[in-house]
């Protein structure tokens, strides 16, 4: 959609922010080439950029622009990232105003204790030639020491507003996570989740010991005993069909002296052909 009529749909009247919007858009043209699903929004990622610079329109809100630029909030979201940082127009977020922005003034200190200990548990990872070449001046790092931090403490934050924030990618912001965590675990690592980790290994230890064991005389006898009373039970069951009225006692014996056969129960084959025996001689 073109920046001028988006721009009246939405009351943007700043001359400025309208001129912004659309050198951005060209911008954007030349360095990004087709956006994909988010070719459809830029417009209004370049408008909502270009009103931010200017400080025009303040009561617009994220949605009206998620809104005018007919795409969902996810691919607006990455898109408005992707382009921000590509058309450097981000503005890069601190510490200090980080930690005020969501109100936990109190973690800032061990924020920069758990930058600084990835920064050198990392660069201890690397070979002596890629050392000079880590780079940690990014702002996912920030987000996600600050994110790990606050879970580590308790505190509730909104993972969205955090990335918009700091202007990072979803995807980067769950890798650089993922490596912290590992590498920070005594210091960011949540107690539940260690525990978890413990009771699996010790669950994988046990069974691999047990793995491959000749059973034990007590399982023996577990599994006779069961079975003792299987055939216990079946040949309760063959006597009271046995004893039954109304019966085919032929047809039923003889079903009887298979199943008796199967199950080694050579009393109850003996009891069938008795039975079968006083039939006949009954009829």
């Amino acid at each position: 959609m073109d920046v001028s009529r988006l721009a009246k749909q939405m009351g943007v009247h700043s001359q400025h922010a309208i001129n912004r919007a659309k050198e951005l858009v060209s911008l954007a043209a030349a360095k990004t080439g087709n956006l994909g699903q988010g070719e459809i929004c830029k417009a209004a990622i370049c408008l909502e950029i270009a009103c931010k610079e200017a400080q025009s329109n303040k009561d617009l809100t994220r949605n009206d622009f998620v809104k005018q630029g007919c795409v969902n909030d996810k691919v607006y979201t990455c898109t408005f990232n992707h382009l921000q940082q590509i058309l450097g127009a981000s503005k890069k977020v601190d510490l200090q105003q980080l930690v005020m922005k969501f109100g936990c003034a109190s973690v800032r200190q061990s924020v920069m204790r758990v930058l600084q200990l990835y920064k050198d548990r990392f660069v201890e990872k690397l070979q002596e030639a890629d050392r000079s070449a880590a780079d940690f001046s990014r702002p996912v790092f920030l987000a996600v020491a600050f994110s790990l931090v606050a879970r580590k403490n308790k505190i509730k934050v909104d993972q969205r507003a955090l990335l918009e924030t700091m202007c990072v990618p979803r995807e980067d912001f769950l890798d650089i996570s993922a490596s912290m965590y590992q590498l920070c675990f005594d210091v960011v690592g949540v107690e539940k989740t260690k525990r978890r980790a413990e009771c699996r290994k010790t669950r994988t230890a046990v069974m691999d010991s047990h793995r491959g064991e000749a059973p034990s005389s007590d399982d023996e006898e577990k599994r006779a005993s069961k079975k003792v009373r299987r055939k216990a039970d079946y040949d309760e069951w063959k006597l009271l069909v046995l004893c039954g009225k109304n019966i085919d006692v032929t047809g039923m014996t003889h079903a009887l002296e298979q199943q008796a056969v199967e199950h080694e129960g050579k009393d109850v084959v003996a009891m069938a052909a008795s039975r079968r025996t006083s039939g006949r001689q009954r009829r």
